[in-house]
């Protein structure tokens, strides 16, 4: 089918360089695409409620980073529900803060497994005799 007798072995510098050009043409932009499937951040929710049952509203919810030391803080809404969404794996503790209830603190050694899943946390916060 191909003619033996044709060398095909040496390209010219021209098309070797074409060649490159093209080749990278198409690799570069697929190098710097980030895929979805390496984001291993995820949401961690839950809602916060005291001893009854009952929702705490505007609950404050503090979430630090063992690793980096990042704090992030979010309340809870008018049926007691927090999120916290891109939280990376990792080591956390969470702190519910709110006026006349006992502050609640929760170590969590390995996120990683609860953020893949989406967590969803019941909290309760004890009410706090004056």
């Amino acid at each position: 089918m191909l003619n033996s007798s044709i060398d095909r072995s040496n390209l010219s510098r021209r098309t070797r360089v074409a060649m490159l050009f093209f080749a990278l043409s198409l690799l570069v932009p697929l190098a710097a695409v980030r895929l979805p499937a390496q984001n291993v951040a995820g949401k961690f929710s839950g809602v916060v409620s005291d001893p009854s049952g009952a929702a705490v509203p505007n609950a404050t919810v503090i979430l630090t980073n063992h690793k980096t030391n990042l704090i992030q803080m979010t309340t809870s809404d008018a049926v007691g529900h927090f999120s916290f969404v891109d939280l990376p794996s990792g080591e956390f503790e969470m702190r519910v803060v709110k006026a006349k209830l006992e502050e609640v603190k929760r170590d969590y050694p390995n996120v990683a497994e609860m953020v893949r899943k989406d967590a969803f946390r019941r909290v309760s916060a004890a009410a706090v005799a004056e």
